[in-house]
């Protein structure tokens, strides 16, 4: 058959109800802005749809929690929406997007990461000749190496703190 290109043919039947996805696809991106998340979805082949739901974690495996509702544009088909996240978290923030349609099917975006780092450094006077201050601000603790070169490259001294906040 077909040229030797196809050696087999098959036949399926499909029985039971059928599901229909409220979307083709929705494609998520973000941006920060300030202390804000801005996210942005695009969806294709938009049918039937009841809502969409934001959702936000700190963990990539979740528990994602809900965080705000927006409508469905009409008409229905390919459309564009925006939603702002005024209270992301300080470290890693991980988004999706959660469809449901008029009938009950859910459907999920894609998963994006914004990383909001509440640490300030700063080292002065620069250039120095005796002594260096190092400033540390954050509402973290973590841990912190310092290592100061002179202006060749050449390693002077290297410390590290602990919980430094």
């Amino acid at each position: 058959m077909n040229g030797g290109c196809i050696d087999r043919e098959a036949s399926f039947d499909l029985t039971g109800d059928c599901i229909i996805l409220p979307a083709k696809d929705i494609r998520l991106t973000g941006e920060k802005q300030s202390q804000q998340a801005a996210l942005k979805w695009t969806v294709i082949g938009e049918n039937q749809v009841e809502h969409y739901e934001v959702e936000h974690a700190t963990s990539p495996a979740g528990p994602f929690k809900f965080v705000g509702t927006t409508l469905p544009k009409h008409p229905q088909g390919d459309n564009q929406y925006t939603f702002l996240h005024d209270a992301p978290m300080s470290g890693d923030n991980y988004y999706r997007i959660k469809v449901k349609s008029t009938k009950g099917q859910i459907g999920y975006s894609n998963v994006i990461s914004l990383n909001w780092t509440d640490s300030r450094i700063a080292v002065y006077p620069v250039p120095a000749s005796q002594t260096v201050y190092v400033s540390v601000s954050g509402k973290q603790p973590r841990d912190l190496r310092i290592q100061l070169f002179t202006l060749n490259g050449q390693l002077l001294q290297e410390k590290t703190e602990r919980r430094i906040r």
